[in-house]
């Protein structure tokens, strides 16, 4: 017998709009640009973790090509230009350094900034890494007309208040961006056998989809609001020689009206689709 693992990700975002207020303006520019099928730029700006270490095709399976996937077939009529900084052992202080040729000289659309593992990895203070990260996401809003999305980086210690995501979420809120709180998504998601972060080393695909996942959430909250839940019900499995993989979905339509939509899921070797119409209030499992 052989082992099959398969990462995967499926996310449904609807239209209706559900701003926060201090990135309303921003928000609006973006989907009169969605509207008008203009071009849209988003830029990636981070550590190893955004640059996809221990991914074996970081431009396919890491967060930000998972991400820009989704946005891609959500704003179809546009045409996207994805930029992609990421900086293996970078800190927070690293990023004031380069924000402006990484993030504020492509004038983006929608930028997602991670740091925090390295300032705790290297050993800085966490006042520290409080004060330069309120800086950079202060240099974004600033500087850009972004929507702007900060993640709380994921820390591998089990304790799950650590100080450093501990001092992103204060720093996020105190700022008020949209926040990614990788560190919670990953600790309450379902784990591969080996963990999040394998034998210590960079997360793997599958835990790239975790936080992919919570990074659209919190697009979700800025750009719509979600009128489907979409759980994939088994993710890994163990198959016989020859046998083709089975996924279980299950689909919940979250509003009072019926909806139809197209359940389209990814794995490394195929792409399955299915078309679903959904009653108000109804669930349906389906295997793909």
């Amino acid at each position: 017998m052989s082992k099959v693992f398969l990462p995967m990700m499926f996310i449904l975002m609807a239209s209706v709009a559900t701003l926060a207020a201090n990135q309303a303006e921003q928000a609006e520019a973006l989907l009169a640009k969605v509207a008008a099928g203009d071009e849209l730029t988003i830029v990636f700006f981070g550590d190893s973790l955004t640059d996809g270490w221990n991914c074996q095709a970081p431009d396919r399976d890491a967060f930000p090509g998972l991400v820009a996937g989704v946005l891609e077939r959500r704003f179809s009529r546009c045409k996207q230009r994805l930029i992609v900084n990421g900086h293996p052992g970078a800190t927070s202080a690293d990023g004031l350094q380069g924000v402006e040729r990484d993030v504020i000289a492509y004038d983006p659309d929608l930028v997602i900034l991670q740091f925090g593992g390295n300032d705790k990895g290297w050993g800085r203070d966490v006042d520290e890494y409080r004060r330069d990260y309120r800086r950079l996401i202060r240099q974004v809003q600033s500087r850009t007309q972004a929507v702007v999305v900060a993640c709380v980086p994921p820390i591998s210690e089990p304790q799950p208040d650590d100080p450093f995501a501990e001092a992103a979420r204060e720093v996020i809120a105190d700022v008020g961006v949209a926040c990614a709180d990788l560190d919670m998504a990953i600790r309450h998601a379902p784990h591969e056998y080996r963990g999040c972060f394998p034998f210590g080393q960079h997360p793997t695909e599958f835990t790239h989809s975790i936080m992919a996942n919570e990074i659209l959430r919190a697009c979700d909250e800025l750009l719509g609001g979600s009128e489907l839940q979409v759980e994939i019900v088994s993710a890994c499995r163990v198959e016989t020689p020859g046998e083709s993989p089975v996924v279980t979905v299950k689909v919940t339509n979250l509003t009072d009206q019926a909806q139809k939509c197209r359940v389209r899921i990814e794995t490394q070797s195929e792409t399955l689709h299915q078309r679903l119409t959904l009653e108000p209030e109804a669930t349906k499992r389906i295997e793909l």
